[in-house]
């Protein structure tokens, strides 16, 4: 979900919301004043490491010229960047 709307809003504009969710979030594990907080706080902190995930790797593909991105592997498994 987060990558759909990076990809209609801006990658950079994601990873920079999820990146922000993320450290708020690690804050607030930091004060949590008990274990429902800290719990709360961690589950807001995996929705922006999810948000993260995608959007890192589209930015890394945008800026990323096609010919320097790996091509298949030539044994039939395909290959990440």
């Amino acid at each position: 979900m987060a990558g759909r709307l990076a990809d209609r809003y801006g990658h950079r504009r994601g990873f920079l919301l999820g990146l922000a969710l993320f450290t708020a979030a690690s804050a607030l594990c930091a004060v949590a004043p008990g274990a429902g907080w800290l719990i709360a706080a961690r589950a807001l902190q995996a929705a922006g490491a999810a948000a993260l995930m995608p959007t890192s790797l589209a930015l890394l593909l945008d800026n990323t010229p096609p010919e320097r991105r790996p091509g298949p592997s030539g044994d039939g498994r395909p290959s990440a960047v």
